[in-house]
Protein backbone atom coordinates (compact mmCIF):
# COMPACT_ATOMS: atom_id res chain seq x y z
CA UNK A 1 0.00 0.00 0.00
CA UNK A 2 2.80 2.24 0.55
CA UNK A 3 4.34 1.73 -2.60
CA UNK A 4 1.08 2.65 -4.42
CA UNK A 5 0.79 5.95 -2.40
CA UNK A 6 4.18 6.89 -3.07
CA UNK A 7 3.07 6.27 -6.84
CA UNK A 8 -0.06 7.90 -6.63
CA UNK A 9 1.57 11.24 -4.97
CA UNK A 10 4.31 11.22 -7.79
CA UNK A 11 1.70 10.95 -10.41
CA UNK A 12 -0.58 13.89 -8.23
CA UNK A 13 2.73 15.76 -7.90
CA UNK A 14 3.03 15.23 -12.30
CA UNK A 15 -0.01 16.33 -12.72
CA UNK A 16 -0.02 19.23 -10.62
CA UNK A 17 3.46 20.79 -11.93
CA UNK A 18 1.99 19.60 -15.70
CA UNK A 19 -1.31 22.24 -14.76
CA UNK A 20 1.12 24.80 -13.37
CA UNK A 21 3.38 25.19 -16.43
CA UNK A 22 0.92 25.19 -18.93
CA UNK A 23 -0.75 28.42 -17.24
CA UNK A 24 2.73 29.53 -16.85
CA UNK A 25 3.22 28.92 -20.70
CA UNK A 26 -0.10 30.64 -21.70
CA UNK A 27 0.84 33.50 -19.20
CA UNK A 28 4.17 33.62 -21.10
CA UNK A 29 2.92 33.79 -24.82
CA UNK A 30 0.32 36.08 -23.98
CA UNK A 31 2.67 38.83 -22.93
CA UNK A 32 4.73 37.77 -25.81
CA UNK A 33 2.17 38.20 -28.21
CA UNK A 34 1.15 41.38 -26.27
CA UNK A 35 4.42 42.91 -26.30
CA UNK A 36 4.78 42.52 -30.30
CA UNK A 37 1.88 44.16 -30.73
CA UNK A 38 3.20 47.12 -28.56
CA UNK A 39 6.15 46.85 -31.05
CA UNK A 40 3.83 47.25 -33.81
CA UNK A 41 2.49 50.16 -32.20
CA UNK A 42 6.06 52.11 -31.82
CA UNK A 43 7.35 51.72 -34.90
CA UNK A 44 3.69 53.00 -36.51
CA UNK A 45 4.01 55.83 -34.12
CA UNK A 46 7.88 56.47 -35.05
CA UNK A 47 6.95 56.48 -38.49
CA UNK A 48 3.79 59.02 -38.31
CA UNK A 49 4.56 61.90 -40.58
CA UNK A 50 2.69 64.36 -37.97
CA UNK A 51 4.82 65.16 -34.86
CA UNK A 52 1.98 65.94 -32.37
CA UNK A 53 0.31 62.24 -33.80
CA UNK A 54 3.81 60.48 -33.39
CA UNK A 55 4.04 62.21 -29.22
CA UNK A 56 0.34 60.67 -28.46
CA UNK A 57 0.71 57.30 -29.67
CA UNK A 58 4.13 57.06 -28.56
CA UNK A 59 2.66 57.61 -24.91
CA UNK A 60 -0.13 55.61 -25.37
CA UNK A 61 2.28 52.65 -26.37
CA UNK A 62 4.41 53.80 -22.97
CA UNK A 63 1.46 53.55 -20.60
CA UNK A 64 0.03 50.05 -22.47
CA UNK A 65 3.92 48.86 -21.60
CA UNK A 66 3.78 50.18 -18.31
CA UNK A 67 0.58 48.31 -17.32
CA UNK A 68 2.08 45.34 -19.15
CA UNK A 69 5.18 45.37 -16.64
CA UNK A 70 2.94 44.34 -13.98
CA UNK A 71 2.26 41.73 -15.01
CA UNK A 72 5.40 40.71 -16.59
CA UNK A 73 6.50 41.03 -13.03
CA UNK A 74 3.82 38.74 -11.42
CA UNK A 75 4.39 36.19 -13.89
CA UNK A 76 8.30 36.72 -12.40
CA UNK A 77 6.80 35.61 -8.99
CA UNK A 78 4.82 32.96 -10.49
CA UNK A 79 7.79 31.18 -11.97
CA UNK A 80 10.11 31.83 -9.40
CA UNK A 81 7.48 29.97 -6.96
CA UNK A 82 7.32 27.03 -9.64
CA UNK A 83 10.53 26.60 -9.92
CA UNK A 84 11.76 26.81 -6.26
CA UNK A 85 8.50 24.38 -5.34
CA UNK A 86 9.89 22.04 -8.08
CA UNK A 87 13.61 21.85 -6.08
CA UNK A 88 11.85 21.03 -2.89
CA UNK A 89 9.70 18.26 -4.25
CA UNK A 90 10.63 14.88 -3.64
CA UNK A 91 9.18 13.75 -7.08
CA UNK A 92 10.01 15.62 -9.90
CA UNK A 93 10.60 13.70 -13.53
CA UNK A 94 13.58 15.18 -15.28
CA UNK A 95 11.25 16.05 -18.23
CA UNK A 96 9.77 18.61 -16.07
CA UNK A 97 13.04 20.51 -14.96
CA UNK A 98 13.85 20.95 -19.02
CA UNK A 99 10.35 22.46 -19.18
CA UNK A 100 11.05 24.53 -16.09
CA UNK A 101 14.03 25.82 -17.40
CA UNK A 102 12.70 26.45 -21.16
CA UNK A 103 9.93 28.66 -19.26
CA UNK A 104 12.82 30.30 -17.23
CA UNK A 105 14.83 30.84 -20.98
CA UNK A 106 11.39 32.48 -21.86
CA UNK A 107 10.68 34.66 -19.20
CA UNK A 108 14.15 36.01 -19.82
CA UNK A 109 13.93 36.45 -23.07
CA UNK A 110 10.14 38.22 -22.48
CA UNK A 111 12.00 40.64 -19.82
CA UNK A 112 14.55 42.01 -22.66
CA UNK A 113 12.10 42.52 -25.25
CA UNK A 114 10.21 44.70 -23.38
CA UNK A 115 13.08 46.32 -22.26
CA UNK A 116 14.08 47.08 -25.45
CA UNK A 117 10.80 48.37 -26.67
CA UNK A 118 10.11 50.75 -24.04
CA UNK A 119 13.77 51.94 -24.06
CA UNK A 120 12.69 52.44 -27.53
CA UNK A 121 9.37 54.16 -27.21
CA UNK A 122 11.25 57.26 -24.22
CA UNK A 123 13.91 57.57 -26.98
CA UNK A 124 11.84 58.63 -29.47
CA UNK A 125 8.73 60.55 -27.24
CA UNK A 126 12.36 62.56 -26.01
CA UNK A 127 13.18 63.21 -29.53
CA UNK A 128 10.06 64.24 -30.60
CA UNK A 129 9.12 66.30 -27.48
CA UNK A 130 12.46 68.10 -28.28
CA UNK A 131 11.96 68.86 -31.96
CA UNK A 132 8.27 70.17 -31.71
CA UNK A 133 8.93 73.41 -29.55
CA UNK A 134 11.65 73.73 -32.09
CA UNK A 135 9.45 73.60 -34.86
CA UNK A 136 7.17 75.97 -33.87
CA UNK A 137 9.69 78.37 -32.94
CA UNK A 138 10.80 78.37 -36.56
CA UNK A 139 7.41 78.38 -38.08
CA UNK A 140 6.34 81.31 -36.23
CA UNK A 141 10.05 82.82 -36.84
CA UNK A 142 9.47 82.33 -40.54
CA UNK A 143 5.84 84.05 -40.29
CA UNK A 144 7.64 87.14 -38.74
CA UNK A 145 10.06 87.54 -40.89
CA UNK A 146 7.57 87.18 -44.04
CA UNK A 147 5.64 89.73 -42.62
CA UNK A 148 7.85 92.19 -42.29
CA UNK A 149 9.35 91.25 -46.00
CA UNK A 150 6.15 91.92 -47.20
CA UNK A 151 6.44 95.05 -45.63
CA UNK A 152 9.24 96.58 -47.19
CA UNK A 153 7.85 95.26 -50.69
CA UNK A 154 4.51 97.64 -49.62
CA UNK A 155 7.22 100.24 -48.95
CA UNK A 156 9.18 99.40 -51.24
CA UNK A 157 6.65 99.84 -54.57
CA UNK A 158 4.44 103.04 -52.67
CA UNK A 159 7.66 104.90 -51.97
CA UNK A 160 9.67 104.98 -55.48
CA UNK A 161 10.68 109.05 -54.88
CA UNK A 162 12.56 107.59 -51.30
CA UNK A 163 14.43 105.36 -53.25
CA UNK A 164 15.32 107.72 -56.08
CA UNK A 165 16.41 110.02 -53.84
CA UNK A 166 18.88 107.79 -51.74
CA UNK A 167 19.76 106.72 -55.02
CA UNK A 168 20.68 110.33 -56.59
CA UNK A 169 22.25 111.00 -53.13
CA UNK A 170 24.45 107.78 -54.10
CA UNK A 171 25.57 109.16 -57.27
CA UNK A 172 26.47 112.33 -56.53
CA UNK A 173 28.60 111.27 -53.60
CA UNK A 174 30.19 108.55 -56.10
CA UNK A 175 30.92 111.03 -58.75
CA UNK A 176 32.89 113.66 -55.72
CA UNK A 177 34.76 110.04 -54.59
CA UNK A 178 32.87 109.82 -51.52
CA UNK A 179 30.72 107.25 -50.38
CA UNK A 180 27.63 107.57 -48.41
CA UNK A 181 27.37 103.89 -48.06
CA UNK A 182 23.89 103.33 -49.69
CA UNK A 183 23.59 99.86 -51.06
CA UNK A 184 21.21 97.00 -50.85
CA UNK A 185 21.36 97.88 -46.91
CA UNK A 186 19.03 100.54 -47.74
CA UNK A 187 15.68 98.65 -47.41
CA UNK A 188 17.44 95.63 -45.00
CA UNK A 189 17.94 93.51 -48.26
CA UNK A 190 21.31 92.32 -47.07
CA UNK A 191 19.83 91.59 -43.47
CA UNK A 192 16.84 89.37 -45.01
CA UNK A 193 19.47 86.84 -47.29
CA UNK A 194 20.87 86.54 -43.74
CA UNK A 195 17.84 86.02 -42.08
CA UNK A 196 16.37 83.52 -44.61
CA UNK A 197 20.02 81.76 -44.70
CA UNK A 198 19.67 81.34 -41.40
CA UNK A 199 16.12 79.91 -41.43
CA UNK A 200 17.02 77.30 -44.20
CA UNK A 201 20.18 76.30 -42.05
CA UNK A 202 17.57 75.92 -39.06
CA UNK A 203 14.97 74.00 -41.20
CA UNK A 204 17.81 71.58 -42.05
CA UNK A 205 19.25 70.59 -39.05
CA UNK A 206 15.24 69.69 -38.07
CA UNK A 207 15.27 67.79 -40.72
CA UNK A 208 17.55 64.84 -39.11
CA UNK A 209 14.71 64.34 -36.34
CA UNK A 210 11.79 64.47 -38.82
CA UNK A 211 9.81 62.00 -41.67
CA UNK A 212 11.00 63.66 -44.64
CA UNK A 213 7.05 63.30 -45.40
CA UNK A 214 6.30 65.84 -42.43
CA UNK A 215 3.63 68.23 -43.21
CA UNK A 216 4.76 70.63 -41.31
CA UNK A 217 8.42 70.13 -42.64
CA UNK A 218 7.33 70.21 -46.39
CA UNK A 219 5.50 73.36 -45.82
CA UNK A 220 8.26 75.71 -43.98
CA UNK A 221 10.50 74.27 -46.90
CA UNK A 222 8.01 75.55 -49.30
CA UNK A 223 7.81 78.61 -47.27
CA UNK A 224 11.40 79.15 -47.18
CA UNK A 225 11.54 78.51 -51.06
CA UNK A 226 8.91 80.74 -51.96
CA UNK A 227 10.36 83.52 -49.69
CA UNK A 228 13.89 83.39 -51.24
CA UNK A 229 11.64 84.11 -54.36
CA UNK A 230 10.34 87.16 -52.82
CA UNK A 231 13.56 88.46 -51.93
CA UNK A 232 15.01 88.36 -55.62
CA UNK A 233 11.56 90.21 -56.58
CA UNK A 234 12.56 92.95 -54.06
CA UNK A 235 16.19 93.46 -55.29
CA UNK A 236 15.09 93.61 -58.85
CA UNK A 237 12.26 96.00 -58.40
CA UNK A 238 15.01 97.90 -56.08
CA UNK A 239 17.22 97.97 -58.98
CA UNK A 240 15.04 98.95 -61.08
CA UNK A 241 14.35 102.10 -59.31
CA UNK A 242 17.73 102.96 -59.04
CA UNK A 243 18.42 102.76 -62.33
CA UNK A 244 15.42 104.41 -63.17
CA UNK A 245 16.45 107.43 -60.85
CA UNK A 246 19.87 107.88 -62.24
CA UNK A 247 18.25 108.45 -65.74
CA UNK A 248 19.20 111.67 -67.45
CA UNK A 249 15.42 113.76 -67.43
CA UNK A 250 14.53 115.17 -70.88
Amino acid sequence: ISRWENVLQKLLEAVDNSKVFESLKDQSRSLRDETASLEDSIECAISDVDLQTQIRKLKTAIDHLTGQRAKIDQLIVSVHNFLAALAQSSHVEEGHLVLADQLKNEVVSLISHWDACHGKAKENLVRAEQTAPRLLHIERELLEFRKSLRLKQTHLVQSPRKVSAKTSSYSSSHDSGISDGSSFSDIGISDALEHLARLRDMAKNLETSLSPHDSTMISITRVIRDTSLEIDDLQQTYMKQRQGARKPAK
